[in-house]
């Protein structure tokens, strides 16, 4: 009766252990598919997070690009501005030039301060 009582002794153990090694089994496995998921989110995460950063780089080009134009534009402005002033001061000091050897340069010409030909500013139309 021993030997018998002996192996089911070891049956049963035997069968202890089994059920302990699928216990642990299943665990580590609900952690893996547990660390999946979790690991495709952040691939997800990644994923997009790379399509923003290429979004923003585009973004961040296509503004600069913007910014050159646009600064091209202000400096072609300001040039043409600058000929435009010099043409009407050319202007202005032929009219002065003509004028001043006629009879009538020394009379006031009537309002003629409400005239732009004759303000300092010229820039304000």
């Amino acid at each position: 009766m021993g030997i018998n009582s002996l192996k089911w002794f070891f049956f049963i153990c035997a069968c202890l252990v089994l059920m302990l090694a699928k216990w642990k089994y299943s665990s580590m496995v609900d952690q893996l598919q547990e660390v999946n998921s979790k690991l495709v989110t952040q691939q997800a995460q990644v994923s997009l997070l790379t399509n923003l950063n290429h979004s923003m780089k585009s973004t961040i080009t296509r503004l600069k690009q913007a910014s050159q134009q646009e600064r091209l534009a202000t400096e072609q402005t300001a040039r043409e501005r600058e000929q435009w002033q010099q043409r009407a001061l050319r202007a202005k000091q032929q009219i002065e030039k003509d004028i001043a050897n006629e009879e009538c340069a020394n009379l006031p010409i009537p309002h003629s301060v409400d005239w732009m030909y004759y303000e300092k500013n010229a820039s304000r139309h």
